[in-house]
C-alpha cells in the first residue's frame, strides 16, 4: 500500500487594508471570535484564523448588505449582524479587518 502524501494548501492573501485600523475593529469581533481568532463553539462564532481573504470578505459584505443575519433560523448571524453593524460601514473598513484576522495564528493546543 502506497502512503498518500500529506496534502498541503498555502493560503494567498490578497487584501490589502489598513491592518493597524483592522486591529482596532477586531476588538469588537474577538468579543465572540476570539482575540487569535480561534473562534468560539459554545456559542457557535466560527474560527477565523487561517480562513482564506475571499471567503471573509464575501461573508463580512454579507452581512453589511443584509445577505446574512436575519433569517429566522440563522441565530448565531444574527448575533453577527448586531455586533458588526457599527463596524462594516464601507469595503475599506471590511478591507481592514480582513488583512488583520489574516495576520492572526491559531492553532489548538
Amino acid at each position: 500500500m502506497t502512503a498518500v502524501p500529506e496534502r498541503t494548501e498555502r493560503i494567498i492573501h490578497t487584501v490589502t487594508g489598513d491592518s493597524e485600523q483592522g486591529k482596532a475593529l477586531y476588538a469588537t469581533c474577538a468579543a465572540c471570535h476570539g482575540y487569535k481568532g480561534q473562534g468560539n463553539e459554545a456559542i457557535r462564532a466560527p474560527k477565523l484564523a487561517g480562513r482564506s481573504n475571499w471567503y471573509l470578505v464575501r461573508q463580512l459584505k454579507n452581512y453589511r448588505l443584509g445577505a446574512r443575519g436575519y433569517a429566522m433560523a440563522d441565530v448565531p448571524g444574527a448575533r453577527m449582524r448586531n455586533a458588526s453593524a457599527s463596524i462594516l460601514e464601507s469595503g475599506d473598513v471590511i478591507e481592514s479587518v480582513v488583512t488583520y484576522i489574516n495576520m492572526l495564528r491559531y492553532t489548538a493546543q
